[in-house]
């Protein structure tokens, strides 16, 4: 069952030393926006097909995918600072570099990035299709 809610709230995760991130519900238009962003697909047909060849030497990975769609959702942080001390903003550049850490990293891949693709993992529609053994029907043998 697909249960709604109408304007959800913003929510804070917990990454790692001491860092906070304020984060709007990832939808699918941002979804979208972030393949769009690493796979290129721009509707243009020709140019598309000239990208195939790079594209499938291209390896995206999910520090990529996190650091497309920080940018995104991130809506505020605590915890972050520069090399004074000043607290800087959660703009790409800040956002990226505090994915660089691998503790902050994962756990934004886990709390945020993870639960919006199985989310549009499950919403495709589809099962998938019986195979081997479960294909056939279930005989009964004689003993």
């Amino acid at each position: 069952m697909l249960r709604l809610k109408l304007n959800p709230d913003p929510a804070w995760h917990d990454l790692a030393r001491g860092v906070r991130v304020l984060c709007c519900p990832v939808t699918s238009s941002q979804m979208e926006a972030v393949r769009e962003d690493l796979f290129g697909k721009t509707g243009d047909a020709e140019a598309e097909a000239e990208e195939t060849e790079a594209e499938e030497t291209r390896v995206i990975t999910f520090v990529d995918w996190c650091k497309a769609l920080a940018p995104r959702v991130v809506l505020d942080w605590e915890g972050v600072a520069d090399e004074s001390g000043d607290p800087v903003p959660p703009d790409a550049e800040w956002l990226s570099a505090m994915l660089d850490d691998d503790l902050c990293y994962t756990a934004f891949r886990d709390r945020v990035l993870m639960p919006a693709l199985l989310a549009d993992a499950e919403g495709n529609g589809s099962s998938g299709a019986p195979s081997g053994t479960s294909a056939a029907p279930a005989t009964a043998t004689a003993a």
